[in-house]
């Protein structure tokens, strides 16, 4: 179980982490547009995504195991099951990050994608 919780961690934290920093790489989408240097934007770019990506992705880790443990723990004494709370968390997760996906690639909320279902 503990190995199922640590690689359910890893998916979330990688998906968050790499959300938050698409969204810091539209912000400094502007960054070619003030150098005349393509060489020094790259450099940005890549300074960007370590600062971003590195801290997030260990402190999520750090946080999501705690939480995972806690989620386990609670539906084990709820349901019974260790693994139904874990998946019902990574789930409920994914699904929430999937939304945020879908917001910033296409602008597309949740109400937009329940629309074009039915």
């Amino acid at each position: 179980m503990k190995k199922l919780t640590h690689h359910a961690v890893f998916i979330i934290s990688v998906l968050v982490a790499y959300l938050i920093n698409g969204l810091v790489m539209k912000v400094l989408g502007g960054i070619d547009r003030l150098h005349n240097s393509k060489y020094l934007s790259v450099l940005i770019y890549m300074t960007a995504i370590v600062i971003v990506f590195y801290p997030i992705y260990h402190i999520l880790t750090k946080v999501g195991e705690e939480v995972g443990h806690s989620v386990i723990k609670q539906s084990q004494k709820m349901i019974g099951s260790p693994f139904v709370g874990l998946l019902l968390g990574f789930i409920t997760l994914f699904g929430i990050l999937f939304c945020c996906y879908a917001w910033v690639m296409y602008k597309l909320t949740v109400v937009d994608m329940v629309r074009t279902l039915f």
